[in-house]
Formats: structure tokens, C-alpha cells, sequence
């Protein structure tokens, strides 16, 4: 077959059966055409050394007749418009006979076989129209743009993975290491000096460049230098809350940090919690009072109770209320007492009746 013919590619009949026996015969005799005709296959131009096949795409075509007449050049575009919408009737017939509907399915073999370095390119956060150009161009391998999408898609994971470990690992570089960069720069500065000074004359533009690359090389060793000009502006809160922090840390004790945590939690005000503490039945024991002692404290729980005892004194105050009650007597208009007197009455039997109780109660003791 003459160079630069080609032929269209064969479906993979292992994986797709025929569903339409009539559309696969039209399918076969456009196919026939396209493939037997040799102003197809091998269009012979005025150039020997050009020999084309109309069933490349475009972008290759154009690049291969860049250099023919322009008469000859609309000819052939003309001729290719023609091949293209055959071929179109042909993929039409094909996807019908086989039940294809999408294009990446016919082309997933093939790039299948070229997975490993497909995924790489992707990896490399190559995009689909620069993978697609490599595979018909630099690869020579027939290919729609759709099938290299298909096969991102279907890859989506791996590649994934694979932009992960390019974006993290540099290892593969060679100027991201320093030395190789110092090799390197010395290597250049080397060159330029054998130039500087060449047939007993020195070079202007070399010395320039030798300064240059010597900066670099003190770059390199020594890290760059950060010059701030102007007034600086230091904000100093951060540093003030952390040194009043550190202050209050060593001057409140531990148990005051668990009462305040105890109190938010609980959502009371920590100073009615410590009042409560101050206050209680066991504030010689809990250690928020003045008054400490070291015996052991008296729970309430062990007290023996005489219950008839609390009953009896519980009757003998109803009884003296019930006194009270009824000694009080209704006073007419003409008999009531200045508001001051009556309470005066009032508070010296309530304090006599409260000094007979004390004594009842010493004497029951």
C-alpha cells in the first residue's frame, strides 16, 4: 500500500454483535468504498513525495498539504468535506448494526492498550485535547475526541490518585534539588567565563551574565534576603493575651479552674455555687470556708431520728398557734389602739411565748 494510506478501523465483533443485519450491510458497502478506492485511500498530489489518505482527519490533512498550490490545495479540502460525510453515514449505519452509542466505545480496546501511558498524560494534568493530539498525532493511532473522554471517565479514580502523587513528589526533578541547581549554574557560569575572554578580548555582554549568574549561586547558598521598607506595624495582643493568661494560670488555684468548669457546664453563676459551698452543711470540710476541721463530719444520714418525739413537738405548736387565735380579740372602732401600740403588744407576746418554748424545751433535755 502506498505510504500515507490508511484504512478505516475495525469494530471489535468479540464484544459487540450484530443487532441490525440491514444496517450492517449498508455499513459494509460504504466501508468497502471508502477503503477500495485508491483517490481515497492514496489521493496522489502534485508533490511525489505527498501521498494522502482521505480518511485522516483535518488537522493532519492541512499540515500535510501547507505547501501546495492553493487551487490544488481547495480541491483536496473539497474532496476530504466529500469522504467526511460518507464517513459519517458509514459511523451512522455502524452504530445501528451494533447498538453503539457512544463513539468511545469503539476506540476503548485500543486505548486500553495504551493505558498505563494515557493515565500518566492525564496524571501530568495533561487535558483531554492535548491527550487526544498525541494519540493521532505523536501515536499515529485512530481516535475521537469523545473516546479519550469516555476513557477519563472510566479512569477517573486512577487518575485521581496519579494527580495526587505528581502534585506531592518532586523527586523526579532534577532542578528541585539545590545542588543540582548549583551544578547547573556553575556549569553556565563556567561556559560564559571560557567566553568572557576569547582571542585576547573581553565581552561585555558575558561579564554582565557572569555577574548575574554569580548572584544566583549566592541566592542559592544563602536563601534570598528580605528587605521591608517603610513603617512595621507590630500587632502585640496576641503576645499580651498569652502573657495574661500565663499570669492568671499561677495565681488561681486548681480548685477555683474545676468550680468554674463545674459552673459552666451546669450553667449557674460560679459565685451562687461558691456562696452555696460557703454556706453549707459541709463547709468546714469542703474547703471553701475559713472554719477547717479534721473530724470526721457527721452525715446526716447516721443520725438516729425519734419521729415521735418531732410529731409531739409538732402538736404542741399547733396548739399554741391555736392559742393565740383564739385569744385575739375583736376590737370595736372606739378600742382600737394607734397602729404603734398594737404592734408593740404584739411583738412582746410573741417573745414571751417563744421564752416559754426555749424552757419547755431545756426542760425535755
Amino acid at each position: 500500500m502506498p505510504k500515507g494510506s490508511a484504512k478505516l478501523p475495525e469494530i471489535n465483533q468479540s464484544k459487540y454483535k450484530i443487532k441490525d443485519p440491514k444496517a450492517y450491510d449498508e455499513y459494509l458497502k460504504l466501508k468497502a468504498r471508502l477503503d477500495g478506492d485508491p483517490n481515497i485511500t492514496a489521493w496522489r498530489t502534485s508533490d511525489p513525495n505527498c501521498v494522502l489518505s482521505m480518511l485522516t482527519s483535518a488537522y493532519r490533512l492541512n499540515g500535510k498539504i501547507a505547501h501546495l498550490p492553493d487551487e490544488e490545495r481547495r480541491l483536496i479540502k473539497a474532496t476530504h468535506s466529500d469522504i467526511c460525510r460518507l464517513k459519517g453515514q458509514m459511523s451512522a449505519f455502524k452504530m445501528k448494526a451494533f447498538g453503539i452509542h457512544d463513539w468511545g466505545d469503539q476506540y476503548a480496546s485500543t486505548l486500553d492498550g495504551k493505558k498505563a501511558e494515557i493515565i500518566e498524560y492525564f496524571g501530568r494534568y495533561y487535558s483531554c485535547t492535548d491527550v487526544h493530539k498525541i494519540i493521532t498525532k505523536d501515536w499515529g493511532m485512530p481516535c475521537t475526541y469523545n473516546a479519550v473522554t469516555a476513557f477519563r471517565k472510566r479512569h477517573a479514580e486512577l487518575i485521581r490518585q496519579r494527580q495526587d502523587e505528581y502534585a506531592q513528589d518532586f523527586s523526579d526533578i532534577k532542578l528541585g534539588y539545590k545542588r543540582s541547581r548549583l551544578e547547573e549554574l556553575s556549569y553556565l557560569y563556567f561556559v560564559r567565563k571560557q567566553e568572557f575572554k576569547r582571542d585576547g578580548v573581553y565581552s561585555l555582554p558575558n561579564s554582565r551574565e557572569m555577574r548575574e549568574l554569580l548572584k544566583q549561586i549566592e541566592h542559592e547558598m544563602e536563601g534570598d534576603k528580605l528587605v521591608i521598607e517603610g513603617d512595621i506595624k507590630v500587632q502585640t495582643e496576641q503576645r499580651i493575651e498569652i502573657h495574661v493568661f500565663n499570669q492568671l494560670m499561677h495565681e488561681v488555684s486548681i480548685k477555683n479552674l474545676i468550680l468554674a468548669r463545674v459552673s459552666a457546664r451546669i450553667k449557674i453563676d460560679p459565685l451562687v455555687l461558691m456562696a452555696r459551698l460557703t454556706q453549707s452543711y459541709y463547709k468546714k470540710f469542703n474547703g471553701f470556708s475559713n472554719e477547717v476541721s479534721d473530724d470526721e463530719p457527721i452525715y446526716p444520714s447516721k443520725l438516729i431520728y425519734n419521729f415521735e418525739e418531732i410529731a409531739r413537738r409538732q402538736d404542741e405548736k399547733k396548739r399554741e398557734l391555736k392559742e393565740i387565735s383564739s385569744e385575739a380579740k375583736v376590737l370595736s372602732e372606739p378600742d382600737i389602739r394607734t397602729a404603734k401600740e398594737i404592734k408593740e403588744a404584739l411583738i412582746k407576746r410573741i417573745i414571751g411565748k417563744k421564752q416559754d418554748t426555749k424552757t419547755k424545751l431545756d426542760e425535755i433535755k
